[in-house]
């Protein structure tokens, strides 16, 4: 076989304990499952951050946020890095990237490498909007499918655009996707926000949401159920401001519309696959599923994917399919998102590189042996909390963290000298701090801390953002 096809599919906000290939009790992946058993499954794989921007920095560096200086208010790829799709093209690859435009764009050098880079943004009624129509088949295909089934945050869009410039250019190819269906409000079109809530009531067609929907852009019910809390529980964050305390009927209920929006990622998945397949390209590309980060429902006091970084945020499911398919393994071992950089490159090249803290995955028959696994979390601006919660007191919250865990326990050290210890493998859930019990595991890995990274910026992103498009699609995000 000569040199393989490299897809990667970055799956916005799933968390691995929300993928059925990982043990979810709903069946919300079975495309993603199958890709499991012919593939490799990575069932300690975590992110290095809690959030779009700086995981896809690391992503694309291969670099931890404090030694690339992707954190807070700096989230431009550095000028001094060779980002993956440069590496990859300077080996001959044919290189694709699309991204909801809201952290990962031109601006911060996400383009840099890329033949084809797009963004895309809400639908937009204008004469300029109109005018792609007739010249972009799929953004007509997304418009009609937005209109009668509702939002899916341009995930079919991607796909399709995706399958038309792979069918237009010789390989090999790399490309790069990044969907965002699952990403709060966990609102996604029909019938998968009721495929696992099936007594939720809407309209038969989204424009009747559209033009007669409530607050939240929406006309929908649900017997028995105060619907205005549950809205404002996957609009807002009214957990973390401290205006309502969740039953857990209501969490359930909002993660079952959380695992019908995985359940669509999964099908446009699937059909992306089936594409390649059917082309006879399937055995000639190496399919990488993943996701960015998590997502809270309550843990910690905490929801969506502000603060913190507790496991559920940093569990994200890591699967890889090559040309030569097998029977499935599962590794246990740590890996990270930052292993996905030198893995990539050497793909594409058979000669990994080595940056300090990631380690190619190739040949997917064993993992890395990692001492240690880092996250890390620059200040946060309240910025999207206060738009709808505006007398929130971020005290306490928004402090820069630095996370390490070895092969058993975990430490959180923020900037404050504040500390946490977990046994992540025995309590998952991390509910028994043990940094009083254990103080020299806390001096242990503190001094991994020291060692191995950088400082981080105690100055939160705040954007001046003068591109209307952009503002509104942070806001439809929670960002500002």
């Amino acid at each position: 076989m000569s040199r393989p096809n490299i897809v990667l599919l970055v799956l916005d906000a799933v968390r691995s304990d929300h993928v059925s290939a990982y043990g979810h009790d709903r069946p919300t992946t079975p495309n993603i499952d199958k890709l499991a058993e012919e593939g490799t499954r990575y069932r300690n794989a975590f992110a290095n951050s809690n959030w779009t921007g700086t995981s896809h920095g690391t992503i694309f560096t291969g670099r931890l946020p404090s030694n690339s200086g992707i954190h807070g208010d700096h989230q431009e790829l550095p000028d001094g890095e060779k980002t993956l799709p440069e590496a990859v093209k300077e080996e001959g690859y044919r290189t694709f990237a699309m991204s909801a435009g809201a952290h990962i764009r031109k601006e911060r050098g996400y383009d840099r490498g890329v033949d084809a880079f797009k963004e895309t943004y809400r639908i937009d009624p204008s004469r300029k909007f109109a005018a792609r129509l007739f010249t972009d088949p799929p953004l007509r295909r997304q418009t009609a499918f937005t209109a009668t089934r509702g939002p899916d945050d341009k995930t079919l869009y991607k796909f399709e655009t995706l399958k038309r410039w792979i069918a237009a250019n010789e390989e090999p190819f790399f490309a790069f996707i990044n969907a965002k269906t699952a990403h709060h409000p966990y609102n996604p079109p029909r019938p998968s926000k009721s495929r696992f809530c099936p007594d939720l009531e809407r309209p038969r067609f989204q424009l009747t949401e559209e033009l007669f929907g409530d607050e939240f852009g929406e006309r929908q019910t649900l017997p028995g159920t105060d619907f205005e809390r549950l809205q404002r529980l996957s609009y807002q964050y009214p957990i973390i401001s401290d205006e309502l305390n969740p039953t857990d009927e209501e969490w359930e209920i909002i993660q079952s519309w959380y695992d019908g929006a995985i359940h669509y990622l999964d099908r446009r998945v699937g059909e992306f696959v089936d594409w390649l397949r059917n082309r006879g390209q399937l055995e000639e590309t190496y399919v990488i599923v993943t996701a960015d980060h998590g997502e809270y429902f309550g843990e910690h006091g905490l929801e969506k994917h502000y603060y913190g970084l507790y496991e559920p945020v940093l569990r994200v499911p890591l699967i890889v399919r090559g040309p030569e398919s097998d029977d499935g393994q599962d590794i246990r071992s740590m890996v990270s998102l930052a292993d996905l950089y030198p893995t990539i490159v050497e793909l594409a090249s058979g000669e990994a590189p080595k940056p300090p803290h990631s380690r190619s995955l190739a040949p997917f028959e064993d993992a890395p042996d990692h001492d240690h696994v880092f996250a890390e979390l620059g200040a946060v601006n309240p910025s999207g909390i206060l738009r709808h919660h505006p007398e929130f007191d971020d005290s306490g919250y928004g402090i820069p963290t630095q996370v390490v865990r070895d092969d058993r326990y975990k430490l959180h050290a923020r900037t404050d000298d504040s500390i946490e210890l977990y046994d992540w493998k025995s309590d998952p859930d991390e509910t028994k701090d043990l940094s009083e019990t254990y103080p020299n595991v806390v001096e242990r890995l503190r001094s991994a801390i020291n060692e191995e990274l950088g400082t981080l910026s105690e100055a939160a992103l705040s954007e001046d953002i003068k591109d209307d498009r952009l503002r509104e699609h942070l806001q439809d995000l929670g960002y500002i």
